[in-house]
């Protein structure tokens, strides 16, 4: 079911961007929809060089800029075990990430 843009737009002023983010993880988990197939934005090139990256040197951590959902984040913190430290300036993409996120260790947003 899609919820019309103007419904969410409204949900999004009346509990703020972030809360809102919170409730679209919240929204996609449970409908399955939370994937991790689009690290780097579905490059697989680009996750190719991460990988080859992170086995020729030797990180203490990652930081990250642009969490968006944590697609890549997820990505670099299940591949390479090291913590990731990713930020993001978008409340509602923050407050997405961050639930998304709340359980992982190695991933602080």
């Amino acid at each position: 079911m899609t919820v019309p843009r103007a419904i969410r737009r409204a949900a999004a002023r009346v509990i703020g961007e972030r809360a809102f983010g919170t409730c679209q993880f919240a929204w996609h988990a449970l409908r399955g929809a939370v994937t991790k197939a689009a690290a780097f934005n579905g490059q697989p090139g680009r996750q190719k060089l991460f990988l080859d990256l992170v086995e020729r040197i030797r990180f203490d951590e990652i930081v990250e800029t642009g969490t968006f959902r944590g697609d890549t984040t997820a990505f670099m913190a299940l591949r390479s075990g090291l913590p990731v430290f990713s930020s993001e300036s978008s409340a509602r993409h923050f407050g997405y990430s961050q639930a998304r996120f709340v359980l992982d260790r190695k991933v602080h947003v």
